[in-house]
């Protein structure tokens, strides 16, 4: 399939290292899944455009289907169904067609008419493998003279992400274990694709350290922070009338982290709009409230989703104890210079929680000044800690 850009056509910042370095990956024989990790609005699909265009420029006859399955994916059968209609499964989708049009059929057909099965997933990667079997074998006996360029791209974008995170629980961790197997087959066993997978953080995570079939077999390329002159690029997009104070005030905050420079900067212009004329004045006092506004409101999520972070965390350990009986949960883990302030920062908030319903205390003492005038982190090692 030819690859459809959905994404926003903007400028692509600082990445230029990275796109090098998966291109290099593309340009060579099959032999890993590559992993493009970044947060939240880290730009990852815009990343994969800009790589699969270029791609496309290339080399004309190399195969590029694109994947999306964060906003759909929460089941085995809405997996499938995604699949079916990137790879152009006719036969499955001709099934499901015909099942449309007999609703007097029996109640085995019915049920096969409310979702794709096992079965169904299993059917599909072998048809999709065949076809990359007889691409591949085309384009050896062809003349040209270097076959690895051609070797299609097959990118699945959001890649255990999504609402609900429906590829954590134990349905969709068994889905995962198939499908990155499937994965596995086609680029290191049979060199047949490239296999491109973008995610967060958890997706890195569960494949080099917590998942034995994908251990070794994954090369990760980060999107991580921008530089300052980046950063300062991305505010003037959003915020196109901010003023070099406005910019380095945000800039100096957040620094490069993508997610809440963007994030800011158009919150910032939200509310510029809502609050009419006086607040566009560049320097005004209702300006100044506004930015100063926007930025403690993000630096509250922050505070809340490391608050959350924990608390999943804390609720997964407890059910595993209990379910597991793990051995040895007595004994105190080794001393983590990242991890063991923000502990220490969840179990002050819990306790600010239960004192105060707003939180607002708590959040004061732990991530700005009281005094409002400076949002920065009470330290470097706060900064450092949050990040991590």
């Amino acid at each position: 399939n030819a690859y459809a850009g959905t994404v926003r056509s903007t400028t692509l910042l600082g990445r230029d290292k990275e796109l090098a370095e998966v291109s290099s990956l593309l340009d060579k024989e099959p032999s890993q899944i590559i992993v493009i990790a970044g947060g939240n609005e880290a730009g990852k699909s815009r990343f994969v455009s800009e790589l699969l265009q270029s791609q496309s420029h290339l080399s004309s006859n190399r195969g590029i289907t694109y994947v999306q399955l964060a906003q759909l994916v929460d089941s085995v059968s809405s997996f499938t169904q995604v699949l079916v209609n990137a790879f152009d499964l006719r036969w499955l989708r001709l099934r499901h067609a015909l099942v449309d049009v007999l609703p007097f059929a029996g109640s085995e057909i019915l049920v096969m008419k409310e979702r794709f099965g096992d079965r169904d997933l299993a059917q599909g990667l072998a048809v999709i493998t065949d076809g990359l079997k007889r691409y591949a074998a085309a384009a050896d006996s062809s003349d040209s003279e270097n076959t690895n360029t051609s070797r299609p791209v097959i990118v699945i974008d959001g890649f255990g992400e999504g609402p609900g995170q429906w590829m954590s629980t134990s349905e969709g961790r068994l889905l995962a274990q198939r499908f990155l197997q499937w994965c596995i087959y086609i680029t290191k066993e049979r060199r047949l694709a490239h296999v491109v997978l973008t995610g967060n953080e958890q997706l890195v995570l569960s494949l080099t350290d917590q998942n034995r079939v994908t251990r070794g077999h994954v090369k990760v390329v980060g999107l991580g922070d921008l530089s300052l002159e980046d950063a300062a690029q991305i505010v003037r997009t959003e915020l196109p009338d901010a003023s070099d104070e406005e910019i380095g005030r945000i800039t100096g905050v957040f620094g490069g982290f993508i997610h809440d420079v963007k994030g800011v900067s158009r919150d910032v212009q939200y509310r510029l709009n809502q609050e009419g004329i006086e607040a566009a004045v560049i320097g005004s006092d209702k300006r100044k409230a506004v930015l100063e506004g926007v930025i403690k409101a993000r630096f509250q999520q922050q505070v809340e989703r490391v608050i959350a972070a924990f608390a999943q965390g804390k609720e997964r350990d407890d059910a595993e104890n209990v379910g597991g009986g793990s051995v040895g949960s007595g004994e105190e883990d080794d001393m983590d210079p990242y991890l063991d302030p923000l502990k220490s920062i969840y179990s002050e908030a819990q306790a600010g929680q239960k004192s105060s319903s707003s939180g607002g205390e708590c959040f004061h003492k732990l991530a700005v000044d009281t005094s409002g005038r400076s949002l920065r982190p009470c330290s470097p090692h706060w900064q450092r800690s949050l990040r991590q």
